[in-house]
């Protein structure tokens, strides 16, 4: 259209010519022909501004066939401030026109969802986060290998800047989460408990380790920062499972320690010396009968052992039926004794079940096993305090024993009969 107008313009711009100067011929004055000139003018500023436009357009749509992913957003960005300043060097007086509004409208609003498209390329983008945009934009699509630049920029994303900045951020924060939490998985997924064997009973004990404590208590610190963010939504079930988890693993592991050492120390009292085993208090004795191995031939009636009091030390009974002499010396135990030998099966029968399972994760977070943990702990210290009864005695008894440790008390009253072991605190 422009070029049939151009050239009736030019064909006019002929007979003007002409018209002027056959006037010239004949002296006679030649109208101005003002509109001409106008039409002359603005023609050749549609021309410069629909050349712009067509440039703009091919452009555009090139860009649009590019698989959304592939496409090179910083170089059409680039390009779209050269149209952008192209445009603004065309003629003031096409800026009214209608045309020119809007491309630059077009313009603009490209490059504005050419930026949102660049943000949504970042790998922290998940299926979730193209949900959201779909909700924000009001628009159903499927993002796939087959998704064209054209698709996003058909969702008006110049409209949504704000929106689409926000779920990019969002973005981004979940993805920085996502990798503190894939760390702390990888990290205690081959996290595992070193034992050492105890010296007088070879039972596997815990070791300390500082390494694990402070990579322990990193990790509580990691999850707690995760767990502040308002971005915590989409990771607050594996955040609080982890938090529990390891909570459980801090508490377990500070109790088993607690034990452990409490039970090293009193398994040498109540079961490795035999002398201070004797001297505590002991059980009243009960009525039982007992009996007399092998037994008896057909036709007789079974032995007995009647009635024994057992409150003594040793008590030793002879029975001589004709064809049988049995001696048996039975021993009263004390009750604090016979209490720690359950908690000593009972923390023997964890340590070993625990080295079975050596992450500690898994290992800490068996069902019951911190109830467990407390119930043993409250019984150790009701021997702890029996024991603690028991050298109150010996001290009022021998009150110089006041100037003693309880542990060189111990090693006292657990060498009677040893008196070279004896003479190191004999000043």
């Amino acid at each position: 259209m422009l070029d049939a107008r151009h050239i009736e313009i030019q064909r006019m711009e002929s007979t003007m010519a002409s018209i002027s100067r056959s006037a010239s011929l004949f002296e006679v004055s030649v109208p101005d022909y003002k509109h001409l000139r106008q039409c002359r003018r603005e023609m050749r500023q549609l021309k410069e501004l629909w050349d712009v436009i067509g440039m703009v357009t091919s452009s555009i749509h090139a860009w649009e066939a590019t698989p959304w992913r592939n496409s090179n957003v910083e170089a059409m960005e680039l390009e779209c401030k050269w149209f952008a300043r192209l445009i603004r060097a065309l003629d003031k007086g096409v800026r009214a026109w209608e045309a020119f509004t809007g491309l630059e409208t077009t313009v603009l609003n490209t490059l504005t969802s050419l930026r949102a498209v660049a943000e949504l390329q970042n790998p922290a983008i998940r299926e979730r986060h193209w949900r959201q945009l779909m909700q924000a934009t009001g628009v159903s699509f499927t993002v796939d290998e087959g998704t064209t630049l054209a698709h996003l920029l058909q969702l008006q994303l110049h409209h949504f800047e704000d929106e689409v900045r926000g779920i990019v951020d969002k973005a981004v924060k979940e993805m920085g989460m996502e990798k503190i939490l894939k760390e702390v998985q990888t990290t205690w997924v081959g996290m595992e408990f070193q034992y050492e064997p105890h010296p007088r009973t070879g039972m596997p004990l815990l070791q300390s380790d500082e390494d694990l404590i402070e990579v322990l208590e990193d990790s509580q610190v990691q999850l707690q920062n995760l767990m502040m963010s308002k971005y915590i939504a989409f990771f607050l079930e594996e955040v609080s499972g982890w938090q529990k988890k390891l909570s459980t693993a801090d508490a377990v592991i500070s109790i088993w320690f607690d034990v452990q050492r409490t039970w090293s120390h009193l398994e040498s009292i109540f079961i490795g010396s035999e002398d201070i085993r004797a001297q505590l208090p002991q059980v009243p004795a009960k009525e039982i009968l007992l009996p007399l191995f092998p037994p008896p031939s057909q036709g007789t009636t079974p032995q007995f052992l009647r009635p024994l009091d057992l409150s003594s030390s040793a008590s030793c009974l002879g029975f001589t039926p004709g064809y049988l002499q049995q001696t048996l010396t039975l021993q009263a135990k004390s009750q604090d004794s016979k209490r720690f030998e359950g908690i000593d099966n009972d923390f023997k029968e964890l340590a070993y079940d625990a080295q079975k399972t050596p992450n500690v994760v898994e290992a800490t977070n068996k069902s019951g096993l911190y109830e467990k943990l407390e119930d043993i702990q409250s019984r150790l210290h009701l021997c702890e305090k029996a024991l603690a009864e028991y050298l109150d005695t010996k001290r009022l008894a021998f009150p110089r024993f006041y100037f003693l440790s309880s542990s060189d008390l111990l090693d006292i009253l657990s060498n009677g009969t040893a008196p070279q072991q004896v003479e190191v605190f004999i000043k």
